[in-house]
């Protein structure tokens, strides 16, 4: 008995302490993650997903850190949207590549 009791306080603590990987990012990490959503939005690639993610990893961040996330966002979206062919398949590659450890789960 004491052992399913242990099981299941377990079991509890673990569900309670599961929160989204971008709520625990660190600054660092929630900039490449806003870098991710910008090649994401740039190269027409379920962007959604990514922004979601993106807005869900801003919360608790200083004001500093939001605002550089947007530019990093801003400025990989606008280089996907500008770059040529050879460019963007390695943005592409970027994102299939570095950006999974961010990936975000489909909704």
């Amino acid at each position: 008995m004491k052992i399913v009791t242990l099981s299941f306080v377990a079991a509890l603590a673990a569900g309670v302490g599961s929160v989204s990987a971008t709520e625990r990012l660190s600054d660092a990490e929630y900039l490449a993650l806003g870098r991710c959503a910008g090649l994401a939005a740039g190269l027409d690639q379920n962007a959604d997903n990514w922004r979601a993610a993106f807005r869900a990893g801003a919360h608790g961040r200083s004001t500093m850190a939001r605002d550089e996330g947007d530019r990093h966002h801003d400025e990989a979206r606008r280089s996907a949207r500008r770059s040529d062919e050879v460019r963007r398949r390695q943005l592409a590659a970027e994102l299939q590549g570095r950006c999974a450890a961010f990936a975000p789960t489909p909704s």
